[in-house]
């Protein structure tokens, strides 16, 4: 029983220190997107979007994003369902990473539910809508409504009730350790009894990540090969001269 004890001490210990190493790294790393870029991007949509639909406003945002982070976004994006915590939603992944993101939410009806707690850093603009939180702190709840155009937070292992207005619109980005977020997802999806969502969620989110994983070693690889294009170029020069 006390080998036991230890034993899970042990194992307790050496995950704290794997979550330290973790959090120290995501804070240390640098991000390929800036988030103050994102803020102003999103508010200047928002407020000029009007009661324009949800396809042209996600349109005009992934444009301004394109334009400016071009092939760091994904090619090929599609709404995806997410429903958890309560919350049944509309999500498209605009960025994928293991460490940062960025997402539109959307729902068709008025819908609530409980966030989850994420260990990420989530910073949101309502493009359409509107949206009400309550906080889960210890003292007396209260209830703040976020309109279009405004900003709000939603800090690393921060829990909130949501609630969404018919064809409200929230576009986020967000930077902490995203699979952790897979836990939310997951039992969300088979409370409803149907895992179908969420596998299709994290496949399609996992793809995107190692695609931009991948995309600095292709550009390393290309300039490698240009390097011994040039270098082999120069030596046929010199040799018909």
């Amino acid at each position: 029983m006390a080998l036991f004890s230890l034993k899970t001490l042990r194992n307790i210990c050496l995950l704290w220190l794997l979550c330290l190493a973790m959090q120290r790294y995501l804070n240390w790393k640098s991000y390929s997107i800036v988030a103050k870029d994102f803020k102003v991007m999103t508010t200047k949509l928002a407020v000029g979007s009007g009661e324009t639909s949800i396809p042209s406003t996600v349109a005009k945002l992934e444009k301004s994003l394109r334009r400016d982070y071009g092939d760091k976004l994904s090619e090929k994006i599609e709404w995806l369902p997410l429903s958890a915590g309560g919350l049944n939603l509309r999500v498209l992944f605009l960025y994928a990473d293991w460490t940062e993101y960025i997402a539109v939410f959307a729902s068709a009806t008025k819908t609530v539910g409980n966030s989850g707690m994420h260990w990420v850093n989530s910073t949101c603009t309502v493009l359409s809508g509107n949206v009400s939180r309550v906080p889960h702190v210890s003292d007396a709840a209260t209830s703040s409504l976020i309109k279009q155009g405004e900003i709000f937070r939603h800090g690393q292992f921060d829990r909130s009730t949501y609630e969404l207005s018919e064809n409200a619109v929230v576009a986020c980005y967000g930077r902490g350790f995203m699979p952790a977020s897979s836990l939310w997802i997951v039992s969300g999806s088979l409370a409803n009894g149907d895992p179908w969502p969420a596998m299709k969620l994290l496949y399609a989110y996992s793809k995107m990540a190692v695609t931009n994983m991948a995309l600095p070693v292709v550009a390393h690889y290309r300039q490698v090969e240009d390097w011994f294009k040039n270098m082999a170029k120069e030596k046929w020069t010199k040799a018909e001269l």
